[in-house]
């Protein structure tokens, strides 16, 4: 054996060590931010059920619902014809992410930042074909709905600079009864009082 077969022998045996070594470190870094990541939608597709589980009295009740309609204690929606519809923060539905692993806060979750939750009342004309013959309307309410998780610096995921926010948005309806009893004593009676003749 040569010492140039050494040689070569040795190199190949350091490059082979230094891409398995590296290899190593990016998976492990891989896998880690995709742990966050998953654990960043999970936050926040959770607040997002616990507000579609909520009745619709329970969000829009005037100034006791968790979405006051006209802001917080006010409990009117725009009207229908607005064309400035101001967005809202539900500060009751604010939560503040601990990343500290010996603390026993229920709000520990391995990640710290904040998760606020953002809304913009609206209401939307709906027609449809009366029994009796015309067009009756109906003005439904809506809520736009966002959800924002803001990571702290020490937590971002994403590389740079600025805020590392992550957002999810619905839209939520009073139509969105979620049993037959409540749809028809929430929403029906509610859209009775509201409709008016069109045609």
């Amino acid at each position: 054996m040569t010492l140039i077969e050494v040689m070569i022998a040795s190199a190949i045996g350091i490059l082979t060590t230094t891409t398995t070594f590296a290899s190593v470190v990016y998976y492990q870094y891989t896998s880690a931010r995709n742990d966050r990541v998953g654990e960043v939608a999970q936050l926040l597709d959770g607040q997002l059920e616990t507000l579609r589980n909520q009745t619709w009295a329970s969000l829009a009740s005037g100034t006791t619902g968790l979405l006051p309609p006209g802001g917080p204690g006010n409990g009117n929606f725009p009207s229908p014809t607005a064309t400035t519809l101001p967005r809202y923060e539900a500060l009751a539905l604010k939560r503040t992410f601990i990343a500290d692993p010996t603390s026993v806060d229920p709000d520990y979750c391995g990640l710290a930042g904040v998760l606020q939750v953002f809304y913009t009342p609206f209401q939307r004309t709906h027609t449809a074909t009366a029994t009796s013959g015309g067009t009756v309307g109906y003005n439904v309410e809506y809520y736009k709905v966002e959800l924002v998780m803001t990571l702290d610096e020490t937590n971002r995921i994403r590389p740079g600079t600025g805020p590392d926010r992550w957002v999810i948005m619905t839209y939520l309806s009073e139509l969105g009864g979620r049993s037959e009893g409540e749809f028809q004593q929430r929403v029906l009676d509610s859209l009775r009082a509201r409709q008016f003749v069109v045609s």
